[in-house]
């Protein structure tokens, strides 16, 4: 059985603008590296082994996106009531120990990007809120220690 890679459909529709944004990149790559060719002397051209070095992760990171598209599973957004937290839900919660407030987006493990605001739905943050309403009060055991917060919103 081949390995899938759940997402939701925005995550999908993510990476696919990325993967038609880099098969423009790798034409233009493409058409350096010919140009390049075209002056010739190519041993002493840094010019063109960068531009040969940049073709192929171009081309690596064309061939996963590729691979990962071709057995992508949608996972879509839960119909959690209103005001409920479920995958594809954006939470604003509120850090009852310091007062700050902190808002992310639940996705799936393969979407997950915490510095972009896009927690795994696996994750013990996510764990912790998934399933909680507006107003309640959650404890979240995460690596630094125990976080205590409150839902505030959900969109």
């Amino acid at each position: 059985m081949p390995l899938t890679f759940e997402m939701t459909p925005a995550g999908k529709a993510r990476l696919e603008a990325e993967l038609e944004k880099l098969r423009d990149e790798r034409r233009r790559l493409t058409e350096s590296l010919k140009e390049a060719v075209r002056l010739g002397d190519l041993n002493e051209n840094a010019e063109y082994h960068d531009t040969r070095h940049q073709a192929g992760m171009v081309t690596g990171r064309i061939q996963e996106l590729e691979a990962i598209l071709a057995n992508a599973v949608l996972v879509e957004v839960e119909e959690a009531p209103e005001g409920v937290v479920g995958i594809g839900r954006t939470v604003l919660l509120g850090d009852l120990t310091n007062g700050e407030h902190i808002q992310y987006t639940i996705v799936s493990p393969f979407e997950a990007e915490p510095l972009k605001g896009r927690i795994s739905s696996e994750s013990p943050l996510a764990a912790a809120i998934l399933g909680a309403q507006v107003g309640d009060e959650v404890e979240a055991q995460v690596p630094s220690g125990t976080l205590r917060l409150r839902i505030l919103e959900v969109c």
